[in-house]
């Protein structure tokens, strides 16, 4: 013989988290929203790309226009803890940057010493 089950029984109280859960979790999505080590901001053709990023070769690639489409100078800040790069770069050398993978490597190899 089957018995009945009180379905209230089965119910179980959720436990509500305590203050140290709530702050470790707090820990935690700040951490997750900082885990870009380098924060850039680009200045390019009148308007403004900003991310963050560990990778800025790749930042570089996402970022890449059409060359020809490039008509001022770029305004490069980047961030990284307390210490600001700004470089101001012309219009040839910012077409090379975005064409030349070689040239694109020793440019974010010069941007990553100037933090060490």
């Amino acid at each position: 013989m089957a018995t009945k089950r009180n379905k209230s029984s089965d119910l179980k109280m959720k436990k509500q988290p305590t203050q140290k859960q709530l702050e470790a979790r707090k820990r935690f999505a700040e951490q997750a929203r900082a885990r870009g080590k380098f924060e850039i901001e680009v200045k390019l053709n009148d308007k403004v790309f900003n991310c963050k990023t560990n990778d800025l070769e790749g930042a570089f690639v996402i970022l890449g226009t059409d060359t020809k489409a490039i008509k001022t100078k770029m305004i490069l800040k980047i961030k990284k803890g307390q210490k600001i790069q700004e470089r101001v770069i012309t219009v040839p050398r910012v077409r090379r940057l975005f064409i030349n993978t070689l040239f694109r490597k020793i440019f974010v190899q010069n941007l990553k010493k100037a933090f060490t």
